[in-house]
């Protein structure tokens, strides 16, 4: 709805140079185009608006007034203002693009200022840029050089402080305008052409539309009308397609005075009055367009449709309070009434050109005053800014000597960390070795050696090889799983079995035993350290069961308890009693250790105890 309403206000008008000379000037009596292209961004932001369905509700019905009435459609912003003084600073923008669409370029002033006001009490930057612009495109139509390049240049400085292209754009065909009133084409050309590639860059049909009429009055300039022409007929064709019927009108009037300037005056007029009838439709204040007409009906000596068209310049003139043009149209009508030697009408012509002209001095002299005192301003703002500068240097200082800090103490921390982990990866290793020690204890070894070798003296080949072969399997699975991180609880239980049936078969069978598993575990995919259930098998068999004379009985109960798998380890034995060793640590705390290296709170899971003449050790690992 709102891109309507922009494509709607949005426009550039290049005016021609008064009198019946008609050489192109740039002045544009629309330049809102990319204002109000760029005003879609205070939309875009729940907390710059009051809310999103009353923004739908407000673009709405502004579009539908603007589209009757530009006049009627500043009373209804004015009145959305007293409702929602939260949100003044947008109003007071959108007031000031209709203000400038209407060529009351005082009241849009004084809008724009009330507007950036605000926005700098609430440090809004993007916003501040925008009315920048809103007050430097005022001024210049009043002809206040100084002043609007003032205005845009701090837009465009602010427009890359924060990296906002579409204000950067404004900035640039802004600066492009004073150029060119300054007589600077190709300097003007320069500025325009950095704007149209941003607009190319950012596929912003209006934006581009709006270069390529501004290109068009340039190279008219630089005596180049052809390829003013071919300009003017690409804006016209873009504006074409998005329905905008402004900027049409602008391209019939450059079109209308470039024929004129080439002698085809019927083709100008007919473009001219193309024009008018499209902003008496829109009901604009735009002088221009019945400057341009008079001033060709002036070439061909129709003087009285001349005079008609240069009355209707002056009212309209009166309107938007646009002395400049004023004064020109007084002076195509006193050309005329001298060529015609009407000399009592002649004087009348004079007197109000002369009261015209000193008006202008008047105001030019307040600009001037104006321009002094802003300034006087600016040079404060600039000590000002030293200041800033000055501390912003301090503090990048006392930044970057924190930040050095945060450095120093972030490699510490990274080395002491990487020192840990080196720490805990040799504690492993070490681990890992008094493992296969205490599974490989010489003890069992030799004595397992002693049992199979019993075998073979009794002459029993079939237990010597059985026996044999799962000794053998087991010394492998040792030395195969004791450097693995994980193993399946399937290959753990192998390997545990195997020892086991190995420790049976040592010693000749005094015990039996059995493994429990829930039915919920799948033992092919649980993973866990290897050899962690071994230990506590080894000390039930070596000190409880194998000092039984028989009915020695040992259960393993294996059971899943939410996201934890639990192991429990019961015999029947004469109980557990530590034994004192000073050259290796006892194979419960090498068990407590490496618990403590996978989870602290898994090994706050472990107990041992001894009840009704069992003794139990449990555990639980996280899965």
């Amino acid at each position: 709805m709102m891109r309507t309403l922009l494509n709607l206000l949005s426009s550039y008008l290049l005016r021609p140079k008064y009198g019946f000379g008609l050489n192109l000037t740039f002045v544009k009596t629309n330049p809102i185009p990319h204002l109000l292209v760029l005003s879609i961004l205070f939309f875009l932001s729940p907390a710059a608006i009051w809310g999103q369905k009353r923004v739908d509700e407000f673009r709405k019905e502004m579009k539908s007034i603007a589209q009757a009435d530009t006049k009627k459609a500043i009373a209804f912003a004015k009145d959305r203002l007293s409702a929602n003084p939260d949100y003044a600073e947008d109003i007071y923008y959108e007031m000031g693009l209709l203000e400038i669409s209407n060529h009351n370029y005082h009241e849009a002033i004084s809008s724009f200022e009330q507007a950036k006001l605000l926005c700098e009490k609430k440090e809004l930057p993007d916003k501040i840029a925008l009315n920048l612009l809103g007050l430097g495109e005022a001024h210049a139509y009043l002809n206040h050089k100084n002043l609007a390049m003032t205005h845009m240049t701090d837009a465009l400085s602010i427009s890359k402080k924060i990296k906002n292209k579409e204000v950067e754009a404004k900035s640039y065909i802004n600066i492009g305008l004073i150029y060119f009133k300054l007589g600077s084409y190709r300097k003007a050309a320069d500025f325009v052409s950095k704007s149209g590639k941003i607009h190319e860059n950012l596929r912003d049909s209006v934006g581009i539309a709006n270069v390529y009429n501004d290109l068009a009055v340039i190279y008219r300039r630089l005596n180049r009308p052809d390829s003013a022409k071919i300009f003017i007929n690409k804006a016209i064709d873009i504006n074409l397609s998005i329905g905008d019927p402004l900027p049409i009108a602008i391209g019939y009037s450059n079109l209308g005075t470039i024929n004129g300037l080439q002698g085809q005056y019927m083709k100008a007029i007919g473009y001219f009055k193309k024009a008018i009838a499209i902003h008496q439709q829109l009901k604009t204040n735009n002088p221009l367009p019945y400057i341009s007409l008079a001033s060709t009906y002036g070439k061909i000596r129709n003087d009285e449709e001349a005079i008609k068209y240069y009355k209707k310049a002056i009212e309209l003139a009166k309107i938007s309070g646009a002395l400049e043009l004023e004064e020109h149209a007084y002076t195509g009508l006193l050309k005329i009434f001298l060529y015609r030697k009407e000399y009592p009408k002649s004087i009348n012509y004079q007197q109000k050109i002369d009261s015209i002209s000193k008006l202008r001095k008047r105001k030019n002299n307040i600009e001037k005053l104006a321009l002094v005192n802003t300034q006087y301003e600016l040079k404060q703002k600039d000590d000002l800014l030293l200041q800033k500068l000055a501390v912003s240097q301090r503090n990048k200082l006392i930044f970057g000597g924190l930040s050095l800090l945060f450095l120093l103490f972030g490699l510490y921390m990274m080395q002491r960390i990487r020192n840990t982990k080196l720490k805990n990866e040799q504690e492993k290793l070490i681990l890992e070795q008094r493992i296969l020690n205490s599974q490989m204890n010489p003890h069992f070894v030799y004595n397992t050696l002693s049992a199979i070798q019993s075998t073979l003296l009794k002459n029993d080949p079939l237990a010597s090889a059985d026996s044999l072969s799962r000794f053998a399997k087991l010394i492998r699975q040792n030395f195969e799983f004791v450097n693995k991180a994980k193993i399946t609880l399937e290959e753990d239980l192998d390997v545990l079995r195997n020892y086991i049936d190995t420790q049976r078969f040592r010693l000749n069978y005094l015990f039996d035993y059995e493994i429990n598993i829930d039915p919920d575990i799948d033992t092919e995919a649980v993973e866990i350290p290897p050899l962690l259930l071994q230990p506590f098998v080894e000390n039930a068999i070596e000190h409880g069961l194998k000092h039984l004379p028989n009915n020695g009985f040992l259960t393993i109960n294996i059971k899943k308890k939410k996201e934890k798998i639990c192991f429990q380890i019961i015999d029947n034995g004469i109980g557990l009693h530590q034994k004192e060793n000073d050259d290796k640590l006892h194979s419960l705390e090498v068990f407590k250790k490496r618990i403590s290296l996978i989870s602290r709170d898994d090994l706050k899971s472990f107990s041992l105890s001894r009840q009704s003449g069992k003794t139990t050790a449990q555990f639980c690992l996280s899965l």
